[in-house]
């Protein structure tokens, strides 16, 4: 994440199954909030504030959940800045 992004999932996972030592990545004023943050590799950060809360690494990858199921058919996208407030 970049910039002024910002993803917010109170009360789920966020989980990157990336080995790589910027498995996750949150810079400049992104924020990524969720009830828990893992990363199989590690995680790279410009400011305290971009995780909340702290990510913890060395996790263990977890299997993909969509895995089994069909690619929906290929569709162009008409949204611009879109929010969805569930």
């Amino acid at each position: 994440m970049e910039k002024n992004a910002w993803l917010t999932a109170p009360g789920c996972l966020v989980n990157s199954n990336s080995k790589s030592p910027q498995g996750l990545k949150s810079m400049d004023n992104a924020v990524l909030t969720a009830g828990f943050i893992c990363s199989a590799g590690g995680k790279v950060q410009s400011k305290n504030a971009n995780y909340s809360p702290q990510p913890m690494t060395d996790c263990s990858p977890i299997p993909d959940p969509l895995a089994a199921r069909q690619v929906p058919a290929d569709a162009a996208c008409s949204y611009t800045n879109k929010v969805v407030d569930a």
